[in-house]
C-alpha cells in the first residue's frame, strides 16, 4: 500500500512549537501586530525632506521664504528677492507687487510684479475676485480698484482662478530659480516641495478651493523627483501667520518651526509644520 501523503494540517502542527519558540524569545511575529492590509494602506516615505516654501500671497503685494532645513532656524530661512525689475531700486525688496498685465493677442508672456513697464496699467486686487460678490465686504464690493479689476479680467477673457494661476506661474517661476541659485537645479529637480499659501481668515471652504485649482494650473502642484512625488499645498490663515512671525520676533527673529496641523500625513517629521518668516 503506498504511504498516505501528509496532511497539510501535520505540517501546520510540526511547524507550531518552532512558532510558539519564537514568540517565546520575542523573534517572532507578534499576535499583536498590525494587520498587513492597515500597512499596505500608509504612503509611500519621503525620499528626502521636502523643501518648504510659505508664500505671502497678498493683495497687493507677494513674498515668498524657503527652507531644506526640517527644523529651521533663522539661517536657514532664505527671502526671494532679486526681483526682474524695470527699476533697479526694486530689485532687493522683501516683496513683489500682485500685479500683472497681459500683452495683445499673438504678444509674448505676461509681465509681472516689477517688470511692468511704467506706462501700462496693470491688473491689480484680483485676489479678491475669488471670493463670489456676495462674500466681499460691503466696502470692497463696489471699490473702485475692484471694478476696474473685473473690467480688466473681461478684457483679457479671463476668469478670477486663470488670472491668479499666471501670476503665481510667473512667481513661481522666479522662486525656483531663486532656489537653484542658493542649492543647485539637480537638487530642486529631485526634491519633493510642500508650500504653505496664507489666505485670510474670513476666506470660506470654496475660496481656498479656488485657490487650490490656481496653484495646480501654475504648476506648483507637479509631482517632484525620481519618484514624481506629489507636492503638498495647505494654507495658514493670515492672523495666524503674523502671531506666529511675532512670537519669532520676540524670540530674537529666530525662525520657528511651528505646529499648524497634520493634514497630509506623507512624512514624519514636516508633516504638520510650517514655516514663519518674520516680516514677510
Amino acid at each position: 500500500m503506498s504511504a498516505r501523503p501528509p496532511s497539510p494540517y501535520e505540517h501546520a502542527t510540526t511547524r507550531l512549537p518552532h512558532r510558539q519558540k519564537h514568540l517565546a524569545n520575542g523573534t517572532g511575529p507578534s499576535e499583536t501586530s498590525v494587520p498587513r492590509s492597515s500597512k499596505a494602506e500608509r504612503p509611500p516615505p519621503r525620499t528626502r525632506d521636502p523643501i518648504v516654501f510659505g508664500i505671502d500671497f497678498g493683495t497687493t503685494y507677494t513674498g515668498v521664504a524657503w527652507t531644506t532645513s526640517p527644523e529651521p532656524k533663522a539661517a536657514d530661512i532664505h527671502l526671494v528677492k532679486n526681483w526682474k525689475s524695470i527699476q533697479y531700486v526694486n530689485a532687493e525688496r522683501g516683496k513683489s507687487p500682485t500685479a500683472i498685465s497681459y500683452p495683445g493677442p499673438g504678444g509674448l508672456a505676461p509681465a509681472w510684479g516689477y517688470e511692468i513697464p511704467l506706462d501700462v496699467k496693470p491688473i491689480q486686487w484680483f485676489k479678491l475676485l475669488l471670493l463670489d460678490d456676495a462674500d466681499l465686504q460691503d466696502h470692497l464690493r463696489d471699490a473702485r480698484q475692484l471694478q476696474e479689476a473685473r473690467q480688466a479680467l473681461t478684457s483679457a477673457g479671463r476668469s478670477a482662478v486663470e488670472v491668479v494661476a499666471d501670476y503665481l506661474r510667473c512667481l513661481w517661476a522666479h522662486v525656483l530659480r531663486s532656489v537653484e541659485n542658493g542649492t543647485s537645479a539637480n537638487f530642486v529637480k529631485n526634491s519633493p516641495f510642500r508650500i504653505v499659501i496664507t489666505v485670510p481668515a474670513i476666506w470660506k471652504s470654496y475660496v481656498r478651493e479656488r485657490m487650490r485649482q490656481a496653484a495646480s494650473l501654475a504648476g506648483l502642484l507637479d509631482p517632484r523627483g525620481p519618484n514624481a512625488e506629489p507636492s503638498d499645498l495647505d494654507f495658514i490663515s493670515e492672523p495666524e501667520a503674523a502671531a506666529i512671525a511675532t512670537f519669532a520676533d520676540m524670540r530674537g527673529g529666530q525662525g520657528l518651526d511651528i505646529k499648524v496641523r497634520s493634514l497630509t500625513g506623507r512624512y514624519s517629521r514636516s508633516n504638520d509644520s510650517a514655516v514663519a518668516y518674520p516680516g514677510l
